[in-house]
């Protein structure tokens, strides 16, 4: 991932690949959620999640970086009445982690791409 910046306590961007994020922390009452939205010049995708949720994130996130070569992992996680999805993949632009968010009939995805990594072996 290149240029991570934090205009505020609450927002957090950065740039992967074409594509830019932002995480925000949003408050209602006594809740705490995070939206998390993946902007392209053809694409908004946003989901909001738990810090549980975006803990256990970070945790593959970490996993997933040390991870060498063309390798497919995933990872599971359950919340309430949600089921999330981490996959490590690659393709010939490169690797990527796409995080999928199920809840009922609604289903969310935000697919990162792995900035450094340096095409097909």
């Amino acid at each position: 991932m290149a240029g991570i910046t934090s205009s505020r306590v609450n927002n957090i961007y950065y740039n992967a690949g074409f594509k830019s994020y932002e995480i925000t922390r949003c408050k209602g009452g006594t809740d705490s959620w995070y939206e998390w939205i993946e902007s392209s010049r053809n694409l908004v995708r946003r989901m909001k999640i738990s810090i549980k949720v975006l803990r256990w994130l970070v945790s593959i996130f970490i996993e997933a970086s040390k991870v060498q070569g063309k390798v497919i992992r995933r990872w599971k996680f359950k919340e309430h009445f949600a089921e999330f999805y981490c996959y490590l993949k690659y393709n010939e632009n490169g690797r990527f982690v796409s995080f999928i968010a199920i809840q009922g009939q609604n289903k969310s995805i935000i697919i990162t791409p792995e900035a450094s990594y340096m095409g097909m072996e």
